[in-house]
C-alpha cells in the first residue's frame, strides 16, 4: 500500500517555516509526499513506485523472479576466508544480474536506491554494506577476505564502468595535471615561507621595542 499525503509546494515548505503569509504562484512546482510500508523498500526508487502503480492499476502483472538453472561448471565460486572475516562480517551473498545496461539516468537512480538502503535496512552499513561491480570488467578467482585499509583498492562502479574514458582522459591531460598540482605545491610553499618571513619580521620588532625600552 502506497499512501500520498496532500500536495504542497517547495515555495509553500519554506514561507510556513518561515511564518510568511504569502499567495503561492501559478509556476511553482508541485511536490507530493509518499509514505510507504517498512517491507518494501522495492517503493524507495522512482522505478519501484512507477511498477507498483502499473500493477495496482492492472496496467502490468507482478513480476516473478527466479533463480537461473547453471550447472556448476558454470557457476562462479565466491571463497571466504572465514579466519579473516568471521570477527568482522561473517556472512556474503553474492548474485549476478544479467541483461542489465546502465546510463547515465539508470545509474544514478540505481545508486540513490543504494545508498537509501545503506541508510535505512543496512543501518549506515553497520549491518550490511552493499557493493555492485561491473562484471564485464572482472575476472575470477573472487575471495571474501579482510585486509587493512593500506592494502585495499577500492574502485567504484562507475569509475570501473568509465575506465577507457578515463584512460583516455589521463593520457590525454597528464602532463596539465602534473603540472597543476606542481604549480599547487609551489604555490603552498611560497605562502609558507611568506607566512614564516612575516612571523620573523614581527618578532624582530618586538624585541627592538624591548631592548628600546
Amino acid at each position: 500500500m502506497i499512501c500520498v499525503s496532500v500536495s504542497t509546494t517547495e515555495k509553500a515548505i519554506i514561507r510556513k517555516e518561515k511564518h510568511i503569509e504569502e499567495e503561492a504562484g501559478k509556476d511553482e512546482e508541485t511536490i507530493y509526499k509518499i509514505d510507504i510500508p517498512a517491507n518494501r523498500y522495492d517503493l524507495l526508487c522512482l522505478e519501484g513506485i512507477a511498477q507498483a502503480l502499473r500493477i495496482f492499476n492492472k496496467k502490468q502483472e507482478i513480476p516473478a523472479y527466479r533463480l537461473s538453472d547453471v550447472g556448476k561448471d558454470s557457476m562462479l565460486r565466491m571463497n571466504v576466508r572465514s579466519d579473516q572475516t568471521s570477527q568482522i562480517r561473517p556472512f556474503v551473498v553474492c548474485a549476478v544480474l544479467r541483461g542489465v545496461t546502465f546510463d547515465e539516468a539508470r545509474y544514478n537512480s540505481f545508486i540513490d536506491l543504494q545508498d537509501k538502503l545503506h541508510q535505512n535496512i543496512c543501518r549506515r552499513r553497520s549491518l550490511v554494506a552493499i557493493g555492485t561491480h561491473d562484471l564485464d570488467t572482472l575476472q575470477g578467482p573472487f575471495t571474501y577476505e579482510a585486509l587493512s585499509p593500506k592494502d585495499i583498492n577500492f574502485v567504484p562502479l562507475k569509475q570501473a564502468m568509465l575506465s577507457k574514458e578515463l584512460e583516455n582522459y589521463l593520457a590525454t591531460h597528464i602532463s596539465e595535471i602534473l603540472c597543476s598540482n606542481l604549480k599547487e605545491e609551489e604555490e603552498e610553499e611560497e605562502k609558507e615561507e611568506d607566512e614564516k618571513s612575516k612571523r620573523k619580521h614581527e618578532s624582530d620588532r618586538k624585541r627592538v621595542q624591548s631592548q628600546n625600552r
